[in-house]
């Protein structure tokens, strides 16, 4: 599913928040998660929570 679908199917369900968490992981780039967010309804709240190594290499959400 790429940005488009995801802001797509985000607007079907009506969600009052969304956390896109997949780009630049599992799919796509980190810009997708932008592009997601610009793509959405402005009643849609986005956060988009940056990814970063901790001592463990294990990684963390901020």
């Amino acid at each position: 599913m790429d940005y488009l679908e995801a802001a797509s199917l985000a607007a079907k369900i009506g969600p009052k928040y969304v956390i896109p968490t997949h780009y630049g992981s599992i799919v796509g780039n980190i810009e997708d998660g932008t592009l997601f967010k610009n793509s959405l309804s402005k009643k849609i709240k986005c956060e988009i929570l940056i990814k970063e190594e901790n001592i463990n290499n294990e990684r963390d959400y901020k």
